[in-house]
């Protein structure tokens, strides 16, 4: 079968266009190496507000984990830096949110293949018509979106981008904790040279 679009990546992004673009009757095909949707945990579960939100996508209030209105900075040496912004915006279960694209997304026809990793593009002359997955097996397309992240390949397959260098590139872990202390409605950040070098 030949799709109209395929996108690789079901993270936020790359879900948006695929249930949008099988809204409008498109032959869409989502392509992501992870097991499930949501998972890992990824970074990015700040946005706007509702009225920013809702722009985009009718609020379901299961996603949200809570509003909050401002920001808080702890850096080196105890320097504490507290900044209220009313109605800044909400703090999402990205989990549930991104679940919740995939299936509205199924609904409209959009197919979404999970464990399934894109290692190369599907050339015609000098236009790309789809992609190569793992099994050596190629999806046909008229269109490739690469949602895939600072980490995929198709950017740079497609010599729109180029590999990072060493020192633009920074490893990180990311935990999903609760914690009472700073349940008090800011964004809480952790800064400083000593503790956190180049990072937060």
């Amino acid at each position: 079968m030949k799709y109209d679009l395929v996108v690789v990546g079901a993270g936020i992004a790359g879900l948006y266009l695929g249930r949008r673009m099988a809204r409008e009757g498109w032959r869409v095909c989502v392509l992501d190496r992870r097991e499930k949707i949501g998972t890992p945990v990824r970074c990015g579960e700040a946005t706007g507000n509702r009225a920013e939100l809702s722009r985009f996508v009718p609020i379901d209030e299961s996603w949200i984990a809570r509003d909050y209105g401002g920001v808080f900075m702890h850096c080196d040496g105890g320097l504490e830096i507290a900044r209220e912004i009313p109605d800044a915006g909400l703090i999402l279960h990205r989990d549930r949110f991104e679940q919740s694209l995939a299936d509205d997304g199924r609904e409209c026809g959009m197919e979404i293949r999970l464990q399934t990793a894109v290692t190369g593009l599907v050339w015609d002359q000098t236009h790309c018509r789809g992609v190569v997955i793992e099994n050596g097996q190629n999806i046909e397309s008229d269109y490739v979106v690469a949602a895939d992240g600072a980490e995929g390949g198709v950017g740079r397959w497609a010599g729109i981008t180029q590999t990072l260098a060493p020192r633009e590139a920074f490893s990180a872990i990311q935990y999903t904790i609760h914690a009472d202390s700073f349940d008090d409605g800011y964004l809480h950040f952790f800064v400083g040279r000593e503790t956190i070098p180049r990072g937060y």
